[in-house]
């Protein structure tokens, strides 16, 4: 048998609860696939982050049957192994395992002695599961109407609550997490029926009781849908199907409040956010909803208004925020009514540092009047404390902010090269995109005359 032993170090890879912590000893876990012949050209490993999965790695079939993967997960969880399209199957991840199971189209079952306890119940729940949910949720099966649906679906409740009742894995916070794994599973279940196309569909007579009752608030009350690879279309069927029901539109500000828990909150707003057309619509949600999120929200928030941004000069400038030396977040739009020098730089680049001595004289002659001088480093977050050095040592006036690499603010100005100087007026309006380096006057006059204004 051939063998292909791919290493995925998943570094970085964060989980959002206490079940999907860090694996001990960074043991490398292996994942056995067998299929048959030629039903799969490749398979692809994703993690699950953020409600959504995210591929690691892909390996080739180079024994008609038979793919392995060896990685050093980086949270004990759910993973996803498959084709990377509509063949995907869950596995439970933890370092120090070996994993064996065979996968084709509508087939999935473990084999071999070694597996974890922890994969042995989840398999059993496919196996109780997996038509049912095949039939709510792939394009191949939009064919089966309810009058086929429902009576499965109730069988599979029936089993469910008889499979939740006995599950003793003899750890009992995986035993808590997986009985709450088949609740969110199940409602995923009824609700991708509810709202894929069919060629027939039921009056709301015609409903098992189960689906009047899908939507509880203790089920959004904390973050772990984040943790299934089904979690954010979840998140959104919950919500869909609340302002359904409640005759609302599908709006941000119509939905939150069916959602308890800010994170997910933060999740919806982005999903949101890339509903939205224009850059000035964007800032209007992050004005209004921002308080939901967290800062990596934000930053991904961040990237979808640049990518709407446009910078052209007598335009609002797009506002940026991170933080100075001391950890506090600063932002263009804190210096209204001023005029602003940016300097984009780092520490790292030559051309930046040959300008400093030019850009302190300049502060120092501009000091006292209506200009402030920000720099942005855009050094990479593992060189914060270079950073914070270089500028001590080098002295540097003005306001000092750390962009953690080429973020935002990289992005929405559109900036490849560095040094970037930019100026705004007083009401936050670019003056100049590419503005004279301190090295040349002409940047002083360029202040000077807006100063005027």
């Amino acid at each position: 048998m051939k063998y292909i032993k791919i290493l995925v170090l998943l570094a970085g890879v964060v989980a959002g609860s206490n079940m999907l912590c860090n694996a001990q000893g960074g043991k490398k876990a292996m994942v056995d696939c067998y299929t048959s012949k030629d039903a799969l050209k490749s398979i692809v490993l994703k993690s699950v982050k953020d409600g959504k999965t995210w591929r690691l790695a892909e390996g080739m079939c180079l024994n008609d049957d038979y793919f392995g993967f060896g990685c050093v997960p980086t949270y004990s969880g759910i993973y996803v192994v498959g084709d990377g399209k509509f063949m995907e199957y869950p596995i439970y991840l933890k370092g120090g395992e070996r994993l064996s199971l065979y996968l084709d189209q509508d087939t999935v079952y473990l084999t071999g002695k070694k597996c974890s306890r922890e994969n042995k119940i989840l398999y059993e729940w496919l196996a109780l599961s997996g038509q049912t949910k095949r039939i709510a949720t792939q394009i191949k099966y939009m064919s089966v109407d309810y009058t086929v649906f429902f009576p499965m679906f109730e069988e599979l409740l029936k089993k469910a609550r008889v499979f939740r009742d006995n599950l003793k894995s003899g750890d009992k916070s995986f035993d808590t997490w997986m009985k709450r794994y088949i609740d969110y599973d199940v409602d995923y279940i009824a609700l991708s029926f509810m709202y894929t196309p069919r060629k027939k569909f039921p009056e709301k007579s015609e409903y098992p009781e189960f689906f009047k009752h899908i939507y509880a608030t203790e089920k959004l009350a904390d973050d772990m849908l984040m943790e299934l690879p089904f979690g954010m279309a979840l998140l959104e069927l919950y919500t869909l199907e609340q302002v359904m029901a409640n005759s609302e539109p599908y709006m941000f500000e119509y939905f939150e409040k069916y959602i308890p828990d800010y994170r997910l909150k933060g999740e919806m707003l982005l999903a949101h956010s890339k509903r939205i057309s224009s850059y000035a619509d964007c800032m209007a949600q992050k004005e209004k909803w921002g308080k939901f999120l967290t800062t990596e929200q934000m930053a991904r928030f961040d990237e979808v208004a640049a990518s709407l941004y446009k910078a052209e000069e007598g335009v609002k400038g797009a506002d940026f925020t991170y933080p100075d030396k001391d950890g506090k977040m600063v932002s263009l739009s804190d210096f209204k009514g001023k005029v602003v020098v940016v300097d984009v730089w780092a520490t790292w680049c030559a051309p930046c540092r040959k300008e400093l001595p030019h850009l302190k004289k300049l502060e120092e002659e501009m000091k006292g009047t209506d200009v402030v001088f920000i720099g942005v480093s855009l050094d990479e977050a593992k060189d914060r404390e270079k950073w914070k050095k270089f500028i001590a040592e080098e002295q540097l006036p003005g306001v000092q902010l750390f962009a953690s690499g080429w973020s935002h603010i990289a992005k929405a100005y559109k900036i490849t090269g560095i040094p970037r100087f930019m100026v705004f007026d007083r009401d936050g309006k670019i003056v100049a995109i590419k503005a004279p380096r301190p090295s040349d006057e002409a940047l002083k006059r360029l202040l000077e005359a807006e100063l005027k204004k």
